[in-house]
């Protein structure tokens, strides 16, 4: 009868504990991990590039980067997307360009842990930089 009960605890009990356990330690690791990417794309994207292009293509080559093993582990492409506010052109202060870098995840289509994909939906983060005023040619 102890043996029984046993069993039942452990399937019952332990079992998926440990599995929502596991689960959320890899959804936080894998929003970590964009919050990493976007940061350390839009950081990229501040040293000196010619063009606002090469800015942008060097944050989501950087951004990338960052997730290589998230995309690794699932199998998924990566999802990392540059885009600059130039509408302004700012050559102050005052009216600042941007660059803003979004890293995303969708944990629903490619859980990291078998059947959580209720867990969580699309994971996804984004920094924003100001460029240096004057930086706004595109080519």
């Amino acid at each position: 009868m102890v043996a029984i009960e046993f069993a039942l605890m452990l399937m019952f009990g332990l079992i998926p504990l440990l599995w929502l356990t596991f689960t959320g330690v890899m959804v936080f690791a894998a929003k970590q991990s964009l919050t990493l990417a976007a940061a350390d794309g839009a950081r990229a994207a501040l040293r000196y590039q010619s063009n606002v292009d090469d800015r942008i293509a060097t944050a989501e080559t950087v951004g990338k980067a960052r997730m290589a093993w998230l995309y690794s582990f699932s199998n998924t492409a990566p999802e990392v997307i540059a885009k600059a506010n130039l509408s302004t052109c700012g050559d102050t202060a005052a009216t600042p360009s941007r660059i803003t870098v979004t890293a995303s995840y969708d944990y629903a289509k490619a859980p990291l842990f078998p059947a959580t994909q209720f867990v969580a939906g699309m994971l996804k983060d984004q920094a924003v930089v100001q460029l240096p005023p004057g930086i706004c040619q595109t080519n």
